[in-house]
């Protein structure tokens, strides 16, 4: 007799028969691409309008659009760098602390392709995801001291 309650035997057999252990091809599921969607839309806000109407907050009237146009460079830059070479390295590959060059320029990546990073949502959408962080990054690093 094991010293186990029923239901705590049970849950390892639960967790085997779940869909999310199923060892079937990756499936793109609606419902976690638009919550994606609305996530990614969310953390380009806190860049663009809100990143930029907060620097331009802290400078003198003549530097707020100097300040402002600071991000919306920082986002077209870190973007297009983004898509040509930094998701490749960051998210392919198997090396510990670099990827490999496969997905240089997007090579492969389409609307019907997953990540193993993200089975259930589209390479493409989790590409653009990761995206917005490393954008919000480069223009947090970048802004303007309170004294500037």
């Amino acid at each position: 007799m094991s010293l186990l309650p029923r239901r705590a035997r049970l849950l390892p057999a639960l967790l085997l028969a779940s869909p999310a252990f199923a060892a079937d091809a990756p499936k793109i599921d609606a419902a976690d691409t638009g919550f994606i969607i609305v996530c990614t839309a969310l953390v380009l806000m806190m860049t663009l309008p809100g990143l930029a109407l907060f620097y331009a907050g802290m400078v003198r009237k003549k530097n707020v659009l100097a300040t402002m146009a600071q991000s919306a460079a920082a986002t077209a830059v870190v973007s297009l760098l983004w898509f040509a070479l930094a998701y490749s390295l960051a998210f392919s590959g198997e090396g510990a602390a670099l990827g490999d060059l496969s997905r240089v320029m997007l090579a492969g990546i389409g609307m019907d392709t997953t990540s193993p990073l993200a089975k259930t949502i589209p390479e493409m959408l989790f590409m653009v995801y990761q995206m917005t962080f490393a954008v919000i990054t480069c223009a947090l690093v970048g802004g303007r001291s309170p004294t500037a």
